[in-house]
């Protein structure tokens, strides 16, 4: 109690480290010469921390693990069927090449995924023999109509293009001058996966062969799922401590109301101490 409690009547008691334990009803009391002058009740409730910060901060760790976890299973998942698609493709190059190498003189391999806005189709040729060229041919032979795009000197001749690569395929303006007779192909799809032969000819013989294997892949499933795990899990969390808040207002509530009628509160708890 302060040193001066008695002369200027501040009589209030202060208790240090309180515990739960120390919960009850505190009577002061002033006295003169051993008769009750006046009497305060004051009811002291000492309440545990609230639980549910505790709570949401351990299920937002462990939600937190169990993100990563399941994100390193599935980068450790996607690298692997990488590696499997990587030897694959190794194995389906040396086999084609060894089929083709009669008529190939260059074989090479683009790998993409679907969703990109274009590829490009490497093709180069020495200066000398592209300007002795009248024709620049791509086509893919699987198809009962290969031919993918043209290029002469007098520019672009897709007449014979098969429809499904209309309006997405290009080379450079120089392409004939310059020996780069790369093809850009535009929005490429899983099913533009294949072989693409660039033939260079003069008068209808072909000079130079050039075999590009194009794989279009999928976008990897892994981080899509990811990000949808991830938003449920936010999604969770957020209910999760939503509701919890919630209860914390409502006890408090009913604490609070409690606290301001002591008296009442002791005769609803009789066995409490005094």
């Amino acid at each position: 109690m302060r040193a001066d409690a008695l002369q200027t009547g501040d009589l209030s008691l202060t208790l240090r480290n309180p515990t739960v334990s120390d919960s009850g009803t505190y009577t002061c009391t002033t006295r003169k010469y051993g008769r009750d002058l006046r009497r305060t009740e004051v009811y002291l409730r000492v309440k545990e921390p609230p639980l549910w910060p505790r709570v949401l901060a351990g299920a937002l760790l462990l939600l937190v693990v169990l993100i990563v976890a399941f994100g390193v299973i599935l980068y450790c998942e996607h690298k692997r069927l990488k590696t499997v698609e990587d030897e694959q493709i190794q194995v389906c190059g040396i086999t084609r090449f060894m089929f083709l190498s009669s008529v190939s003189q260059h074989a090479s391999g683009v790998e993409v995924y679907e969703g990109v806005d274009s590829v490009l189709l490497p093709c180069q040729v020495a200066k000398d023999v592209s300007s002795n060229t009248t024709a620049a041919v791509w086509d893919r032979d699987e198809f009962k109509k290969p031919t993918v795009h043209v290029r002469l000197q007098s520019g672009d001749e897709l007449k014979e293009q098969n429809h499904r690569y209309s309006n997405r395929t290009s080379m450079r303006a120089d392409a004939l001058q310059t020996g780069d007779l790369s093809l850009t192909l535009r929005n490429p799809t899983v099913s533009d996966s294949g072989t693409y032969t660039c033939t260079t000819q003069k008068y209808g013989r072909d000079l130079r062969r050039t075999e590009v294997y194009l794989r279009v892949k999928e976008p990897p499933l892994w981080p899509r799922v990811l990000a949808g795990a991830l938003l449920l899990l936010v999604v969770l969390i957020v209910a999760f401590g939503v509701i919890l808040y919630c209860e914390h207002k409502r006890l408090k509530t009913v604490e609070a109301q409690l606290v301001s009628n002591p008296r009442q509160t002791w005769l609803r708890w009789p066995f409490g101490q005094r």
